[in-house]
């Protein structure tokens, strides 16, 4: 029987993981590919731009199968889900409250201790084409 390979799925926190791991597990043939969850908010870290958002994936990428022992042989596929955590609520709408203890997004407005931090995120997020880091990476040959 040959070994399985590994399905890298790259999510934003616990709660992902939570959501999705389950489900892509069955997406899968478990006695083929074994789906391995790990946790990378790559794209909206300060200093991802949409120069160099694939250079960070991938460097993120070969973080994991390194600290993994993965090889480009042991991989079948990686899959990096990310949102846009609110990036483009309007700045109105971001309501600074010294009290919160946590940023708590509502359907209709963020609530957060750090509005300038949000808003800095969000400009980062709403404008790739000024740098920011919302860019749509589309599947490209030559894989990890």
């Amino acid at each position: 029987m040959s070994r399985r390979k590994v399905v890298l799925v790259i999510v934003e926190g616990p709660s992902d993981e939570t959501a999705l791991g389950v489900v892509l597990s069955k997406v899968f043939d478990r006695d083929q590919v074994y789906v391995h969850v790990v946790h990378g908010d790559v794209t909206s870290d300060v200093g991802t731009t949409t120069a160099n958002v694939v250079k960070k994936v991938y460097e993120f990428v070969k973080r994991t199968m390194d600290r993994y022992r993965l090889t480009k042989a042991n991989m079948l596929q990686v899959i990096h889900l990310m949102d846009s955590d609110g990036a483009y609520v309007p700045d109105n709408l971001v309501i600074e409250d010294q009290l919160a203890d946590q940023t708590v997004y509502f359907t209709d407005h963020i609530v957060t201790q750090n509005r300038e931090g949000i808003l800095d995120r969000n400009e980062r997020f709403a404008t790739p084409a000024e740098g920011g880091g919302n860019a749509v990476i589309e599947p490209c040959a030559g894989g990890v």
